[in-house]
């Protein structure tokens, strides 16, 4: 196996909850994205990477992408990105594909 993969409905974990949850604290933090994912997030994923002695994971809402890393030297902490493509899109509008020309 390469990654976990765990969808949840947007409507059990919203991205407002997810940013909320995922919020940056520091300024190290805020350079390298590291941070303890919250338990009030969704410790399943994280959980299941530990069993799995996996170093990738996803967590899916449909309107967010959350990737994770474990670094196998430090386990107790976990790596994570947090995408929003729908925001992300909208926010940069001039570098939509228009489609082969």
């Amino acid at each position: 196996m390469l990654y976990i993969s765990e969808y949840k409905p947007p409507h059990k974990l919203s991205s407002e909850y997810l940013r909320a949850g995922l919020r940056i604290t520091d300024m190290h933090g805020e350079v390298v994205n590291r941070r303890t994912i919250p338990t009030s997030i969704d410790p399943g994923t994280y959980h299941y990477m530990i069993e799995s002695v996996l170093e990738y994971g996803l967590l899916i809402t449909g309107e967010a992408i959350v990737f994770l890393n474990v670094n196998w030297n430090d386990p107790e902490t976990l790596y994570y990105h947090l995408a929003e493509p729908g925001p992300e899109v909208t926010a940069h509008p001039n570098n939509l594909f228009e489609g082969i020309q």
